[in-house]
């Protein structure tokens, strides 16, 4: 009775992973709000600005263009804290991918808007400054032009230290999306199932001949039948 050894290949079965990006899904969630707030705090501010430069001095008005540029700028705020919003919400490579690549634009932006709305800030202080405008001319500041100076004064230093904020919360933010795109491990993993081993035994078939089979009384040289 012989016996037959059969081996199975072994299986592998892939395991369902979490994404790398879950474990910071609230700190996405967190940065993009803040984010999303600077943002629209900054165009509020913007808006307030723009109404207020028409009635203003001349030093006021020549800080027209800082303002628009903070408008483009909150723009990138506002895309930032959205995508850090979706990736919070739903972590995976396209929104953190995204998330990564705007906030770098968004912390340039913001960190140029910083240095603006401060030198800004610095000469709207200056013009409230007294006897300033005496070392150029006679002309003098008066309660009205003055309260308007100081609030512009005003939200040009609020913008110039939400720009500040926004810098740090998106350098925050690139780091965390950097910790999943380019520090995550990601090696396939899956569990594999050990081999199979089963042994079969073969069944003898066996003939059966009547007893007298002349065909074999010749093989073993008995002769012919009959003699």
């Amino acid at each position: 009775m012989s016996t037959r050894t059969y081996t199975t290949q072994p299986v592998v079965f892939p395991v369902q992973q979490k994404h790398p990006g879950q474990k910071y899904s609230r700190p996405y969630t967190v940065l993009g709000v803040l984010q999303i707030l600077i943002g629209i705090l900054s165009v509020i501010l913007c808006g307030v600005s723009i109404g207020i430069i028409p009635n203003s001095t001349s030093a006021a008005q020549a800080a027209v263009g800082y303002i628009y540029y903070s408008i483009g700028s909150s723009i990138w705020y506002l895309v930032a804290g959205s995508l850090g919003v979706a990736s919070g919400r739903n972590p995976s490579n396209c929104p953190i991918t995204g998330a990564l690549v705007v906030t770098i634009f968004a912390a340039i932006a913001s960190g140029i808007m910083c240095l603006l709305e401060s030198l800004t800030t610095v000469a709207l202080n200056l013009v409230l400054t007294p006897g300033f405008f005496s070392l150029s001319s006679t002309t003098t500041l008066g309660p009205e032009e003055k309260d308007l100076v100081t609030k512009e004064l005003a939200i040009h230093a609020v913008l110039a230290f939400l720009a500040g904020a926004q810098f740090i919360i998106t350098i925050v933010h690139s780091g965390y999306c950097c910790a999943v795109n380019c520090c995550a491990n990601k090696t396939y993993s899956g569990m594999v199932t050990g081999g199979t081993t089963v042994m079969m035994q073969n069944p003898v078939q066996m003939q059966a001949q009547p007893a007298n089979d002349p065909s074999q009384a010749m093989e073993k040289g008995y002769g012919s039948p009959g003699y």
